[in-house]
This record gives C-alpha cells, structure tokens and sequence, in this order.
C-alpha cells in the first residue's frame, strides 16, 4: 500500500509515519507547506519525495491512501482534494466527539 502524508508535524513525526512504516506500508511521499520541514521528515524516515502542496502530491504520485495530519480547519478541503481522485483519507480528530480522540477513514470513489 503506497501512503502519502499530509502535513509532517508531530503527530505525523511521532505517530503516524512510524506506525505505517512498522505495519509494512511504503510511505511514498510527504507534503508539508514548509518544504524545509517536509524535507526533514523526509530524512528522518528515508521518504524519497517531499512536496509543497496536496495538488502536486496528488498529481504525481499513485497513492492507495492519504493520511491528513495537519489542522482540523485543513482537513476538509484536503479530503475532498483526495477523494477526487479516488485516493482515500485517514484522519485523527480530538474535535470530532467532545474531548475524546476518533479515528476516521474516508474513501469516496
């Protein structure tokens, strides 16, 4: 399964990347707004390609699946970038019920 991640701030860093990496995914590429951080990431974990915007990830890359680990206030619009193309999201929310953690995967094809 290739997986793309969206944003490469903590929770991406100390969770998410490591997690697909020991489960046997092929994280492929990262998308950071700050390409300097993206690049980072991108070292830390041996990823060979680092984008600046969803769009350009999602153009050149053939990706299974997304996973969206930037601000709630992002998800919306990088979700449906994703699912336009028939690629689907993992998200984790701490807003979605009260104060409790939720986990949700989205495909829409």
């Amino acid at each position: 399964m290739n997986i793309g991640i969206i944003g490469t701030g903590g929770i991406a860093t100390t969770a998410h990347i490591p997690q697909y990496i020991a489960a046997g995914a092929n994280v492929v590429a990262v998308m950071n707004r700050t390409r300097a951080r993206g690049e980072a990431a991108a070292r830390q974990f041996g990823i060979e390609r680092v984008y600046e915007t969803v769009e350009e990830m999602l153009q050149n890359e053939s990706l299974d699946a997304v996973s969206v680990c930037t601000p709630n206030a992002l998800h919306k619009d990088q979700v449906l970038a994703a699912s336009r193309v028939g690629v689907c999201s993992r998200i984790k929310s701490s807003k979605a019920v009260g104060r409790s953690s939720t986990m949700a995967s989205i495909c829409l094809i």
